[in-house]
Order: C-alpha cells, then sequence, then structure tokens
C-alpha cells in the first residue's frame, strides 16, 4: 500500500510541474513517524 501512495505523490507533482506550477511532494509515513520528500521542483 505505500509504494502506491508514494507513486501517487510523484504523480500528482508531474502533472502540476506540467501547469508550471513549483511543487513538493511529501509522504507522512504513520509507522516511522517521518516525513518523507517525494518530489521537488528543480
Amino acid at each position: 500500500m505505500r509504494k502506491a501512495e508514494v507513486e501517487n505523490v510523484k504523480i500528482a507533482c508531474e502533472k502540476l510541474r506540467e501547469l508550471w506550477a513549483e511543487v513538493e511532494g511529501y509522504y507522512y509515513d504513520l509507522d516511522g513517524p517521518a516525513l518523507i520528500p517525494v518530489c521537488k521542483s528543480p
């Protein structure tokens, strides 16, 4: 399940970049707990 959630964040970042938006995507791991960076605008 976690892989699918992280992949969903990556896809959302890519789609927003296509609209020239500067985005950062994170995944909050409840088991950790930790905030994991998934994508950043270059």
